[in-house]
């Protein structure tokens, strides 16, 4: 039994589960076949919540 079912592992997704996680919610995120959507082939993530990296 979940409290929160999070549809979509991207940056709202994600930032969701973060959230979720904070208030002790016991949180599923279903996502595709990459963690992160679109974002994970992008080269600089800037402003996103409790990550600050470059990647590939």
């Amino acid at each position: 039994m979940y409290d929160v079912i999070i549809l979509g592992s991207g940056p709202a997704g994600l930032t969701a589960a973060i959230y979720c996680g904070r208030a002790n919610k016991n949180t599923l995120v279903m996502g595709g076949d990459t963690l992160g959507g679109q974002t994970a082939g992008i080269a600089t993530l800037e402003n996103y919540p409790g990550l600050s990296c470059s990647g590939l």
